[in-house]
């Protein structure tokens, strides 16, 4: 609710005749919390901390396994004691990260709880750890060094800005991650051929992340992305053996950054200055062609998806089961996502021939017209409903 009245509020001001002309990016962020000295700032108990990150090390869901692939830098701990114990030398891309870790677990464990898990207090650390967040955002350094680090605390940045409904500061945010990725060379295989398949594949998942917050926010936002498709020479995710843990969540971010691509090429050949130039006819068969391609990307997705828990755990037995799945036929057949679960993959539906749908319309347009002017605009509706049929 915060968030939406700050969205109205906002909007009352742009449409104000008295609002400035300048750039609104003053808005972006409470600049008087810069001047916050952190280590009067309230945080979870740190026995707290050390028992979450356990619990989200033992039950992995899906938004912590991949979505936020935390677990899997080095020294994690180290990072957090750092930003408990050193919170006025700590950096604040440091804290950024320390602290977006411990609100997306305390988060995830107030939707997802465990047992022995309190709700409430829980909720109350989610609140401490925006606040920490949002302090550090706003004291940032612009010339933030290029590293695995910074890049995984600007996604965490940029995931809060979501939450908070700012998708321009979402935007200030991964268009710094994009740049430190590209600096990093990581959206070039020839960087990382020589590293170890752990390191590789967490350079590579993340830059698929960020990837994927581009296109979306290109389109969402009417601007051209930071990483160009055909600037990348990367895979989407090396083949290795299933996760022991039985999450599949490759698979769900390989559908994310397929139907990210296709965002991206929304803005770039339908919104763009330079698409409007083409002719109508153009335009309507790159529409069909990326619906194609959306629907391409819906019948070859995974069976994962953020909110599923891959196992269940038998809180009296402490055995793992998995959930149960069911069929679903058609990306405009769908169940609520609670209770949807897919298995296999499943026919491509017939794509939409661009031609034949153009020749459909013209001939439409055409027979319209001749039937307005012969009073009989009853025949042409019918005669194209059993054409279009």
């Amino acid at each position: 609710m915060h968030a939406l009245n700050d969205l109205v509020r906002r909007q009352g001001h742009a449409t104000s005749p008295t609002a400035p002309t300048t750039s609104n990016s003053q808005i972006l962020i409470n600049r008087a919390l810069a001047n916050i000295d952190p280590e009067g700032l309230e945080r979870p108990p740190w026995e707290v901390t050390e028992e979450v990150l356990e619990k989200g090390g033992k039950y992995p869901t899906m938004a912590l396994a991949i979505i936020f692939p935390f677990f899997k830098l080095k020294n994690l701990k180290g990072i957090l004691e750092d930003a408990y114990q050193n919170p006025g030398q700590c950096g604040a891309s440091r804290r950024l990260l320390a602290y977006g870790i411990l609100h997306a677990l305390f988060e995830e464990f107030c939707n997802v709880p465990l047992d022995g898990v309190e709700r409430a207090t829980y909720g109350t650390y989610v609140v401490q750890c925006k606040y920490q967040m949002e302090v550090a955002m706003s004291q940032l350094d612009i010339f933030m060094p290029a590293s695995y680090e910074n890049i995984m605390a600007l996604q965490l940045g940029g995931a809060l800005a979501i939450e908070m409904c700012k998708p321009s500061l979402c935007w200030v945010m991964m268009s710094t991650a994009a740049g430190l990725c590209q600096s990093l060379g990581y959206h070039r295989y020839s960087t990382m051929k020589d590293d170890s398949e752990e390191e590789r594949n967490c350079k590579i998942h993340v830059f698929w992340m960020i990837y994927m917050f581009d296109k979306t926010m290109s389109l969402r936002l009417g601007r051209a992305s930071v990483i160009q498709d055909w600037d990348i020479s990367l895979p989407f995710f090396e083949e290795n053996k299933k996760a022991e843990d039985g999450l599949n969540g490759k698979e769900m971010l390989a559908y994310w950054v397929k139907v990210g691509r296709v965002q991206g090429q929304t803005y770039e050949k339908l919104f763009s200055p330079a698409a409007f130039l083409r002719s109508p006819e153009e335009r309507m068969r790159t529409a069909i062609e990326l619906v194609n391609s959306l629907n391409t990307a819906w019948y070859e997705r995974g069976d994962a998806r953020v909110t599923d828990l891959a196992y269940d755990v038998d809180r009296h037995h402490g055995v793992q089961t998995q959930l149960p799945v069911a069929a679903n036929s058609s990306p405009n057949e769908t169940d609520m996502p609670s209770i949807r679960k897919r298995r296999g993959k499943q026919p491509l539906a017939p794509p939409i021939d661009a031609g034949e749908y153009i020749k459909s319309k013209s001939l439409m347009k055409s027979i319209t017209q001749h039937s307005q002017n012969q009073g009989h605009s009853s025949v042409s509706k019918t005669y194209f409903s059993t054409r279009t049929l």
